[in-house]
Formats: structure tokens, sequence, C-alpha cells
């Protein structure tokens, strides 16, 4: 139990550390892959209710310090969006790679949207149009990237049921 929490923490930040410096070229500016929001609905859906709760959160605090430098945005909304999905995997009998991956899709959408309607209203920022089409373009864009991502998260760490 402690030697998974600490790999997926070890994982966790390993994607932290991808998405900040490869994945944040000048190439794909606008956009920012998320793959520890991937990392985090995989967590849901191994059904380890307290470890993920806490690794989502720990891995909110690490957004949000690196990210806007406010503690309060991904610390209360990762460990949401992992609450959310492990609630949806204990209630039904999904299988397939493409219920994460349309989950990865809404709940990315869900995450960014709450993030600007906070900040536009606790911060004063402005919301356009445009910025509406970015976290949809930012939503897809990582639910694309989530395919490989999950399939690869599924078959390295996903735990098969043992016989005994």
């Amino acid at each position: 139990m402690i030697k998974d929490f600490v790999l997926f923490l070890i994982l966790g930040l390993l994607c932290l550390v991808l998405q900040s410096t490869w994945l944040s070229v000048d190439l794909i500016h606008p956009f920012r892959l998320d793959i520890l929001f991937v990392l985090i609905i995989f967590l849901g859906s191994l059904k380890r209710f307290v470890p993920g709760l806490i690794l989502s959160f720990l891995f909110g605090l690490m957004v949000d310090l690196l990210s806007w430098g406010v503690t309060g945005l991904a610390v209360i909304l990762y460990p949401l969006v992992f609450w959310m999905f492990s609630f949806l995997v204990s209630r039904t009998t999904f299988e397939s790679l493409a219920f994460p991956v349309v989950a990865v899709l809404i709940f990315q959408l869900f995450y960014a949207f709450s993030v600007h309607f906070i900040l536009t209203f606790f911060k004063g920022f402005d919301f356009s149009r445009g910025q509406s089409l970015l976290i949809f373009e930012q939503a897809v864009l990582t639910a694309l990237i989530s395919v490989p991502v999950l399939y690869l998260f599924r078959v390295f760490l996903g735990k098969k049921p043992s016989l005994v």
C-alpha cells in the first residue's frame, strides 16, 4: 500500500515536471497538456479512495504553488474531480478505455471553466469567448493525449486481481 502510494507520488511528480518543461513549449503555447489530470482520473479508476484522495490533494497543492501562487483552486478541484470520477467508477461497470477518456474531456472542461470562473469572480480577470475556445481546445488535446497515457498506465500500473 505504501509502496503504491510512493510510486504514484513519484509518477505524479514526473508528470508535473514533464508537463512543466517539455509539454509547455512555444509550439503549443496557449495550451497546457495536463498529464497530471490524466493520472488523477486513472487513480479514480483503481478504486483506492483514501490514497487517491490524498494524492490528488497533494498534486493539487503542487499545481497551485507552481501555477498561480495562490493555494486553493487545484487543491479543491483535483480531489473533487477524483471523488466524482471514483464515484462514477464505483457505480458503473465500464471497462473500456473510452470511459476514462471521455471523463478526462468532461472533467477537464469542468476544471478549466471552474478555475477561470473563480479567477474572474475573485481576481477580476477578463473572460472572453476566445478563452472559452482555448479551454475547449485544451480539453480536447488533453483527452487525445490521454488515450496512450491511460493505456500505458493501465498496462504497467493496473493491478490484476489475484486468485489467492
